[in-house]
């Protein structure tokens, strides 16, 4: 390859945007869903609350 060819590598590279928890819910959000869900799985794991899977 040419050295006139070669890509610009004196700025370094972006990385990918990432879909993080604070991306798919806000801060104040995840602040009230988090507790509600860890609520709802100890429900169901205790056998508090059943789940049917039939619509």
């Amino acid at each position: 390859m040419d050295p006139a060819e070669v890509p610009d590598q004196s700025e370094p590279r972006r990385r990918a945007a990432r879909a993080t928890t604070s991306q798919l819910f806000g801060g104040a959000e995840w602040l009230i869903a988090a507790p509600l869900i860890a609520a709802f799985v100890r429900l169901v794991l205790r056998g508090r609350l059943r789940l049917s899977l039939v619509a």
